[in-house]
């Protein structure tokens, strides 16, 4: 599996307090909010404890919040500051894994000789047993195995397909064809 597909899923699972504070996983609210206000942890330069104060209350918040609430500044040495900027740049690598892709476009480009690697399976079928069981993607990667398989089934026929659920009755005849040698 591509490690950048990896990470974007396993490094996510770390828990983050600076300053006495927990964030919330970095996410693109995080990320807009920072941008927004030229923070220095997205447009580079030098970090101030003001800096990361502001930028530890943006990642307290949840999507469409905007009022920050910085920690209470106590007294950070010089070192203090530079091992807590360097967590907080360590925090949002853990949550800034970005694949690499392009759009290849359908017509002539199609007999192209450009290889086309989709994404690893499992996130595939998180995606589609997501949109088949019409639950949130975190609700998909958690479910039991076997439902996200029925889940992703589901998909198909929502976009259309005749699914065809086997019984054991299916399954024996589809062994007895098979060992007769018909397909």
């Amino acid at each position: 599996m591509d490690s950048a597909f990896a990470a974007a899923y396993i490094d996510n699972g770390n828990s983050y307090r600076f300053l006495g504070v927990k964030v919330r996983p970095f996410c693109l609210w995080h990320l807009f909010l920072l941008d927004t206000i030229d923070s220095p942890f997205i447009k580079g330069g030098i970090v101030t404890s003001w800096d990361l104060r502001t930028a530890i209350g943006a990642c307290r918040l949840k999507y469409l919040q905007s009022r920050i609430r910085r920690p209470i500044l106590r007294c950070l040495t010089r070192n203090d500051l530079k091992w807590e900027v360097a967590r907080f740049v360590e925090y949002i690598g853990d949550y800034a894994a970005k694949i690499d892709y392009n759009i290849v476009p359908f017509g002539k480009e199609e007999k192209s000789t450009v290889r086309i690697v989709p994404p690893p399976n499992v996130v595939i079928t998180a995606f589609k047993a997501a949109h088949g069981a019409r639950v949130p993607i975190d609700v998909a990667w958690n479910m039991p195995l076997a439902q996200a398989h029925i889940a992703e089934a589901m998909y198909f026929h929502l976009q259309g397909s005749r699914v065809n659920f086997m019984d054991d009755e299916e399954r024996q005849f589809q062994k007895e064809m098979k060992e007769a040698g018909i397909k």
